[in-house]
């Protein structure tokens, strides 16, 4: 009956039990869809730099940088962060729906390679991800002690 009284909301263990997993791995799956933007970026800011796309007249399209893939598309639209390194221009200006090339402004070079190229290695990003899923179990597998405490 303390059990009952203790879990509240959830009705039992095995409710809490699916919350638990459902934040710790929702937790997980969110950071390995940011670790994804972030190669993304990190190939379209390289591809850029390695075109020498500087200014206006050397920009690149999308195709070209690898921002036609569902990640690219989503990191080159309007107001994300990667624009605000990146800028656009359209290929035929003044006519409606003219394909866009992007290129990065020669001030924003140096700037744009430390932040978006030069980053360590994944792996502390991974075995951080697996710590993670490893407490979300250990959480799970520590409830029924946890909650025989309140008894």
């Amino acid at each position: 009956m303390a059990e009952m009284d203790i879990i509240g909301y959830f009705r039992s263990a095995s409710l809490l039990t699916i919350a638990i997993r459902g934040i710790g791995y929702g937790l997980v799956l969110a950071s390995f869809i940011a670790f994804f933007v972030s190669l993304t970026n990190k190939k379209i800011v390289k591809r850029l730099l390695d075109r020498e796309a500087l200014s206006r007249d050397t920009a690149a399209n999308a195709e070209d940088i690898g921002g036609k893939s569902g990640f690219g598309r989503l990191a080159l639209r309007d107001k994300s962060t990667l624009r605000k390194t990146v800028a656009a221009t359209e290929l035929s200006e003044g006519t409606a729906g003219g394909e866009k090339r992007y290129y990065i402004p020669e001030e924003k070079a140096a700037g744009a390679e430390i932040r978006y190229v030069k980053k360590g290695s994944p792996v502390g990003w991974i075995v951080g991800m697996v710590l993670l899923a490893a407490a979300t179990e250990g959480a799970v597998l520590a409830l029924p002690w946890i909650l025989s405490l309140f008894k």
